[in-house]
């Protein structure tokens, strides 16, 4: 036997229902995770939505405000969602102009982060000793370590609780703090504490070079300004970059949903490089916002 439980409730102060048009892509998703009710349509070929959330069980109270689209920013033809119990909404769309279909799982993703693991780092003559220390609550399978000074950072990944690590090759004042993953690339840590470490002998800046290639990858935070775009074209300034060095251009751990879907649907490649300077080619839909990316500098 099963049990239905219905409650009607009307949404025409602050839903767009009442147009036959978008009625007939308007879709309802419930969020479990923070009981959030979005309204999702289509409003001039584009994917909008509105929501609000039920405050004690109190529907009659409940307000739709128009929101960010979360599908997608470029234009659709056709829109679906489906809600699954303790997961939340998986969405489908299907682009207006070239009619290729998506589906996005999860539409809101809630990443949330484990506590957050303890360093103790202990200077030596050729290297630095990094102690982790993991919550009683969890059990970490992989730390990455990174010694951080303004843009620049030093990555290691290590499976073990102590790790002695090279001393920087740059001088100068480093953040020291590490991250926790309990699966590869899934279910990462609060960062650590910090620890200020300064580094007092060594080169003058980060650029290698013919007898001094960093060992490890160099990996630098950037930003694609939306206002830096000349047409569909970035000419964007890294530190250690060559006529012959190779480097990958990653979407950055901050990235919001908004920002990995513009990304994406840029279609960035890097089409040229010179000193300190890779240029980056836009084959679809050129950012409209700021997307915060990261270059790993792998030597020549």
């Amino acid at each position: 036997m099963a049990l239905n439980f219905e409650k009607i409730i009307t949404l025409s102060d602050s839903s767009i229902v009442d147009d036959p048009i978008i009625a007939a892509e308007a879709c309802i998703s419930n969020e479990a995770q923070d009981n959030e009710i979005i309204q999702y349509h289509i409003n001039d070929n584009v994917a909008a939505d509105r929501a609000g959330y039920i405050v004690e069980s109190d529907y009659d109270a409940l307000t739709l405000k128009q929101k960010t689209a979360r599908l997608t920013s470029r234009a659709v033809s056709k829109i679906g969602i489906k809600n699954f119990p303790g997961l939340g909404s998986y969405g489908f769309f299907k682009y207006f102009y070239t009619g290729d279909s998506k589906v996005l799982i999860p539409i809101n993703a809630y990443n949330k982060r484990m506590p957050a693991p303890v360093i103790v780092v202990t200077p030596g003559a050729s290297s630095i000793n990094v102690v982790i220390t993991e919550p009683t609550s969890i059990d970490y399978l992989s730390f990455k370590i990174i010694f951080k000074n303004g843009e620049f950072k030093y990555e290691y990944t290590t499976y073990d609780n102590s790790v002695d690590l090279p001393l920087p090759l740059v001088k100068g004042t480093y953040d020291i703090y590490c991250i926790g993953y309990v699966n590869e690339g899934e279910r990462v840590s609060i960062n650590s504490n910090v620890v200020e470490y300064k580094q007092l002998v060594g080169n003058d800046d980060f650029t290698p070079s013919i007898n001094n290639v960093l060992s490890s990858s160099v990996s630098y935070d950037k930003t694609l300004l939306a206002t830096g775009w000349v047409g569909n074209i970035y000419s964007l300034s890294v530190a250690g970059v060559t006529v012959n060095s190779n480097q990958d251009v990653l979407p950055s751990e901050a990235i919001t949903q908004a920002q990995y879907e513009s990304l994406a649907g840029a279609g960035i490649v890097a089409t040229g490089q010179s000193i300190e300077t890779i240029e980056l080619t836009s084959f679809g839909t050129v950012p409209v916002i700021d997307i915060p990316i990261v270059v790993i500098v792998r030597g020549a």
